[in-house]
Order: structure tokens, then sequence, then C-alpha cells
């Protein structure tokens, strides 16, 4: 909820038919939707397309491995989650998504400007890495680059801390013989935690260069939309980073 695009663009005003009464069954449980709330929503986005594999058939949807095996966590003094990175082998190409779930329709129905807008700016990024080091691109075929999915943290973790994350990520893929690290930042102090640590900015695109979503006064109910139909109301933008570890 602290990402800016999500903090400014909305779910679109009707919730979608086809996940009322319906039921969602994966390596977590067998589960309804809940809420059309944007929190929510969210939390359907990391369940379908982080923690399990959004290219396994129904029925048959385990948790995603190589997040399992990368990624990091930060707990209290009583071994309470306060604070995690999700992180993930970057893949040479993503693997097409099940086609027959309804709830990965729902919650594209929100999130696809978004999720759009970062995925045609990082295939950019990447394709001119490629271009430019042939060294980053044999890595990326062989598996070697690690990834940043996400830092997330809970009000008890404070900001400073979660550097502890970027940090430990970096020395993770190292350890496990990872050649680059990227990253995607839509924060300012993601941007200033990859600085910190060396990484350089390879590319940027700015929130506000154009509209992307629908003006909230002349929304469609199936629409997502924004006050302005802007995807974010912060002058800043997309950040990609990358680092030779």
């Amino acid at each position: 909820m602290n990402e800016p695009m999500n903090r400014h663009v909305h779910p679109p005003m009707k919730v979608p038919a086809e996940i009322i009464n319906t039921k969602h069954q994966d390596a977590f449980g067998k589960d309804a939707f809940g809420l059309w709330t944007t929190e929510n929503i969210l939390f359907w986005c990391i369940r379908l397309i982080m923690l399990t594999d959004p290219s396994q058939p129904k029925g048959r949807i385990g948790i995603n491995q190589d997040l399992l095996r990368h990624s990091l966590m930060i707990t209290d003094t009583h071994s309470k989650p306060i604070g995690g990175a999700l992180n993930i082998t970057l893949p040479p190409q993503e693997d097409d998504l099940r086609e027959d779930d309804p709830f990965l329709r729902a919650m594209f129905s929100y999130q696809d400007p978004i999720l759009d807008f970062i995925h045609k700016h990082e295939h950019k990024a990447i394709k001119a890495l490629n271009d430019t080091y042939p060294d980053f691109e044999k890595a990326l075929n062989s598996g070697k680059v690690g990834y940043i999915a996400m830092i997330a943290r809970s009000t008890s973790l404070p900001t400073e801390h979660t550097f502890e994350l970027f940090a430990a990520s970096f020395e993770h893929f190292q350890e496990h013989g990872y050649e680059y690290m990227m990253i995607t930042g839509t924060n300012q102090w993601t941007g200033a935690a990859c600085e910190a640590l060396g990484s350089t900015r390879i590319y940027f695109c700015p929130f506000r260069d154009e509209q992307r979503v629908a003006i909230e006064t002349k929304a469609k109910q199936n629409e997502p939309y924004s006050s302005d139909g802007y995807i974010s109301n912060k002058d800043s933008g997309l950040m990609i980073y990358a680092l030779k570890l």
C-alpha cells in the first residue's frame, strides 16, 4: 500500500461478477476473493503472481519455489514477520499465464495499467542491457541475474532498517553465484538504497508523462481510475537499477 501508483489508482467500481460465490484453490488453501478493496486486491496480486506460479494450471497451483529459495524476512523479538524481500531469478522470458482463472482476471482488471507500465519499461531496460553488455545477456540466459520483486515492511519496522533487506538480498545472490542484480524502484528511498549499494540507474520513466487510466468522473464501471487520469500524483517515476555482483 506504500507504493505510489497503488495509492493513486483506484480499482474499478464494479466487482467482477465471476469472482462472486467462487473460490480459488492453490498451495495455500481454498479461499473466496473477499472484499473488493485495494488492499485485498493487492493481497491476491502477491498470492497469484508471486507466491504461486501463475502459469501452472488450475488444480495444480503450487508455491513459487524460486521465490521461496531467495526471499528474506526480518522478524521481531517474538518471531513475528515485520519486513521482507520477495526475491526471484530474473527469467529470460515470462511464461504464459493460465487463461481460465477468474481471480487472475479480476486482479488484472485493476492492476493491468500499473503492471503493464512496469513490464513495458523493464523489457526496454533488459533489451538495452543485453544489447550493450553481452555478459549480462549471458548471465540472464544462464539464470544468474537476481531480481528484487518487492520490499515490504510493517509499521513495526523503521524505514531506515528496510535498507538491510536490500543489502542482505545483494549478499544472498552473490553468495549463490549470481552475477548481476536488477531492481525496479517506484519510491525515492528505493533509489537511494540502490545508489548507496553501488547500483547504477539504467532507466527512468516519469509517472506523469501521459494519462494511463480513466479520469474518475469519466470512468466506466469496469475501469481502474484516478482523480486526474495519471498513474501517480508523484513527480518522480519508475527507476530501474542494475548492479554487477
